[in-house]
């Protein structure tokens, strides 16, 4: 299990923010989706390598969390929350299950 948590810092962002699973070894297992504002969501992954990127846009003056963490053979990298302050942002993170 993979979880995917983002913290936007006033609650709803100003577009969606989008999501995009990526199975590096299998194309069937790819999966993208779209939130308008901060979630925790848990996804049941089938093994192999995954790169997962999440994108999005900050209110003026506010800024938002990014983290991936479960149960997997190596990564997430980075490992560690990503914060992002600036207007837009895309953050990748590498894994394996």
């Amino acid at each position: 299990m993979v979880t995917i948590k983002v913290d936007v810092s006033d609650g709803i962002a100003p577009i969606p923010i989008r999501v995009f699973i990526n199975h590096l070894e299998n194309n069937e297992d790819d999966s993208k989706f779209s939130r308008d504002e901060s979630f925790e969501e848990s996804f049941d992954l089938n093994g192999g390598k995954y790169s997962i990127l999440v994108t999005g846009k900050n209110n003026p003056g506010s800024s938002t969390q990014i983290s991936v963490s479960g149960e997997c053979l190596a990564g997430p990298v980075p490992s560690k929350p990503q914060k992002r302050v600036k207007p837009s942002y895309a953050v990748l993170f590498n894994l394996e299950v």
